[in-house]
Order: C-alpha cells, then sequence, then structure tokens
C-alpha cells in the first residue's frame, strides 16, 4: 500500500496513520518505462517525486560528457533540491528500470513542509546529504574537465614547436653530411692563410640572424653580383644567402678573395653552414617553447596544494593564458599589468584555479571574438586582479546568484556551476580576500582582491 511505503521514507517517518491517508489521497502516482525521462536538465522544479518501485538514474550533462550522480531506488526522494529553491533542475532524470513515482506538487510540497517540523527536519538531512555528495561528485568532474581542456591546448600548443624540432632535425642531419663533405673539399685546396681567414669570418652568421625581408630584391642583386663572378649555380645560392641575411657588402671579401671553382666550393661551404646554423637556433627556439609551456603546467599542478608559496600574480596569469592560447584563439588580449605588483605568500595552485576559473568563463562569453583585458595593480590591502571581457554580459537579476553552488548561467552541459563557488572558497575563505563580478551588456569585471599575506 502507498501508506505503507510513505511510513518507511524519512520524510514521513514522523506522520501518523491519519496523516499518511491524507497524503496519499491527494498525491498522485506516475509510471515510467525503462529508459524513459522523467524530466530534463534545466526543465523547471515543479513537483518532487519518491520511488515507489524500480530504480531511476541521476545524470547531469557536463563537458565532458554524461555524468551519472547517483542511482535511486524504493524510498528515494528526488526532485526535492529544485522545488525548494524554485530553480532550475540542475541534473536530468531517467528511468533505468521500469519505475513507479509518487508525484508531490509545489503546493502539496510546501503544506507538507509547514505541517510537521520533523519532516522539515528530515528535508534538510536530505538536501545536505545530496547537496554534499553531488557538489564532491561535480567538483571531481569540474577538474577532469579542466584538466582535459589544459591537456587539449597544450597538445595544440606542443604541436608546432615539436614538429619544428622534427623536420630541423631531419634537415640538420642531412646538411651535417654535405657540410662534412664540402669541409674535406676545402680541405683539400691550396688556400692561403688569408683566404682561410677570410672564410671563417664570412662563416659567421649576420648578428640578427633573421631572413632578408619579403620582396627586397637582396636575392636578385646577390644573384646578379655572383653571376658576374661566373659562380656556376648562382640562382641556387643567392636566394638560400640571401634568406640567411647575407648581402653582396658582406659577401665582398669573400668574392674578392676567391674565384672560379675555389670560389663555387667556397660559397656551397658557407651556404651549408649558415643553413646548419639557422637550423639549430630554431630547434633551440622550438625546445625553448616546449619548456615554457612545461613550466606553465608545471605551475598549475596541483602537487603542491596546501603549501603556502612566493607567488608572482603576473607570471601565474601569463602561465594561464599560455595554457590557454586554444581557448582564447582569435581573441584579442590587452595586458594591463603593474610592474612593480609585489609578490603574495598564498596558496600557489589553489590561485591558479581561480585564474583558470575567471579566463575560462570570459572565453566562454567572447566565444572565439572580442576583447579580454586582464588588470592588476597594488592596493593598500594587497593586490587586486581584474579581468574583463566584451562579451554580451550578465543579466542583472541573475548576478547575485553568481557565487551560488551549481547556478550557472550557461545552458546544460556547459558548466557545473562550481567555478565561482570555487573561486569564492579560494578567494574569500581561504586567503581572506574579496570576489566581485560587475557585469552590463558589453562589459562584464571579475575583481578580486588578495592581501600580501593568507596569515595577514
Amino acid at each position: 500500500m502507498l501508506s505503507e511505503l510513505l511510513s518507511q521514507v524519512p520524510l514521513f517517518a514522523s506522520f501518523d496513520e491519519g496523516d499518511l491517508q491524507q497524503i496519499c489521497s491527494i498525491v498522485e502516482e506516475q509510471t515510467l518505462p525503462a529508459g524513459a525521462e522523467l524530466f530534463k536538465q534545466g526543465d523547471p522544479g515543479d513537483c518532487a517525486y519518491i520511488v515507489a518501485e524500480g530504480e531511476v538514474e541521476v545524470v547531469q550533462q557536463t563537458r565532458g560528457g554524461a555524468l551519472l550522480l547517483a542511482v535511486q531506488g524504493p524510498g528515494t526522494v528526488i526532485g526535492e533540491m529544485s522545488l525548494l529553491d524554485r530553480a532550475p533542475r540542475m541534473a536530468g532524470v531517467r528511468a533505468r528500470t521500469d519505475t513507479r513515482l509518487v508525484v508531490i506538487s509545489q503546493p502539496q510540497f510546501e503544506r507538507l513542509l509547514y505541517a510537521s517540523p520533523s519532516a522539515a527536519r528530515a528535508m534538510l538531512r536530505t538536501v545536505l546529504r545530496r547537496w554534499r555528495q553531488n557538489k564532491a561528485l561535480l567538483q571531481h568532474s569540474e577538474r577532469m574537465r579542466q584538466l582535459t581542456t589544459l591537456v587539449a591546448g597544450i597538445a595544440h600548443e606542443l604541436n608546432n614547436p615539436a614538429a619544428a624540432i622534427k623536420r630541423g632535425a631531419e634537415l640538420l642531419s642531412a646538411l651535417v653530411a654535405d657540410f662534412e663533405r664540402l669541409s674535406g673539399e676545402i680541405a683539400a685546396l691550396s688556400l692561403s692563410r688569408e683566404q682561410r681567414r677570410i672564410l671563417r669570418e664570412a662563416g659567421r652568421l649576420p648578428p640578427s640572424g633573421q631572413p632578408a625581408p619579403a620582396w627586397s630584391g637582396l636575392g636578385d642583386d646577390l644573384e646578379a653580383r655572383l653571376e658576374a663572378r661566373g659562380v656556376s649555380e648562382a640562382w641556387r645560392l643567392a636566394p638560400d644567402l640571401a634568406d640567411l641575411g647575407y648581402d653582396a657588402a658582406r659577401l665582398a671579401p669573400l668574392l674578392d678573395a676567391f674565384e672560379g671553382y675555389e670560389l663555387d666550393v667556397a660559397l656551397e661551404w658557407l651556404r651549408t653552414l649558415a643553413m646548419a646554423q639557422s637550423l639549430l637556433r630554431e630547434i633551440g627556439q622550438g625546445a625553448e617553447h616546449i619548456a615554457e609551456i612545461v613550466g606553465a603546467l608545471r605551475t598549475h599542478a596541483y602537487l603542491d596544494r596546501g603549501e603556502i608559496q612566493r607567488v608572482d600574480v603576473n607570471a601565474a596569469l601569463e602561465d594561464t593564458l599560455r595554457l590557454m592560447q586554444d581557448q582564447l584563439a582569435g581573441v584579442a588580449i590587452r595586458r594591463e599589468y603593474d610592474p612593480a605588483l609585489p609578490q603574495l605568500e598564498a596558496y600557489s595552485s589553489e590561485l591558479n584555479r581561480v585564474w583558470l576559473n575567471l579566463l575560462d568563463n570570459a572565453a566562454d562569453a567572447l566565444q572565439g571574438r572580442g576583447t579580454l583585458t586582464i588588470r592588476t595593480r597594488r592596493t593598500e590591502q594587497g593586490v587586486m586582479v581584474e579581468v574583463e571581457d566584451d562579451g554580451p554580459g550578465i543579466p542583472q537579476d541573475i548576478q547575485p546568484r553568481l557565487f551560488e553552488p551549481f547556478f550557472t548561467t550557461k545552458p546544460p552541459g556547459k558548466g557545473a556551476g562550481l567555478g565561482l563557488h570555487a573561486s569564492y572558497y579560494i578567494v574569500v575563505l581561504k586567503h581572506g580576500g574579496d570576489i566581485q563580478v560587475e557585469s552590463e551588456r558589453g562589459r562584464t569585471v571579475a575583481r578580486v582582491s588578495l592581501p600580501l599575506s593568507v596569515s595577514a
């Protein structure tokens, strides 16, 4: 019987038989076949349900896909959190098996809580337990989502320098063989001491090491000069030498000191040496870029969580931007950093989560276009960081709820509503600072104030 089922539910355990019979007379029953959807994430919370028979799945859509929050069986109350808060459903529910449900409407639910203090206490315990369970699951899911986003962005950023290093190493291997052959030919020539000195001087790359500007005409001028000196393959040597920064004036001593076959060999040797030096520089730059990305990732690792460290806020923001280059592609980034910003004594990795959350929200708002402005400045109490975007803005009526857990302005599957809540906890409760969000159409600013030291 329905009254027997209700008497086993903590919410109704304190009710006498008369109260239970009265409730049974006003509630409705609903059946769902296996796989059917009871309600969707984002639907209005207008009813609570009690599982009478069968099982249901509570599922939330996240960026990483569907996240199973819980499987609820007979005697479980579901949907009460949205009903209490009059908020959209934070998750969807579907039948895992053929299911029978007891439906309690909004007016009936409120009448129940007002009529029975014990029912209100039981409901509070249920809500708190459900809130803690969901928060833990979603926090884990959100961190995994951020990790997945970072990994995807890092893989994208590492691809270019890694490909450049691979290509450079392959070309360099062929050039080394050519250089050994040409060095042997140079050694076989009966060169004077002065010729060898001029050749060594020419072998030093120009100070800039930069290629000639496009359409500068240097290649054509150099080719004409080499052809005038009888160089057999001037058409091939001149463009490469010009790209490496050589012009007729720099090669003048070599052209004056060599002629004929010796000049051909000397120029080929010089071209091979200069190309090898240029490739080595490119490989070094690629490796340096990879080291910068890895260094930025290390600052975001959670291995040092709980340790108070010296934090350079400007550098931490730059590291976060470097990791989010893929998400911010197409966005103009303005940096208004205070160069004299003092370092903080703070939980470094925790603050990195804050910067990641704020920049992630701005990236979502901008959708690959617009301007992102990041400011830092010294204040009387410590430092202030502002993250501003010129996206569509946040409606005024929902701004007071931005730091509530599970509240999000993003569509289902795009956010769990824990980013700003976690940021509030880290900034306000853990560091003794302050975080605020101001928004109007075309301008949203997240403002974070932090003391110089956590102990302060």
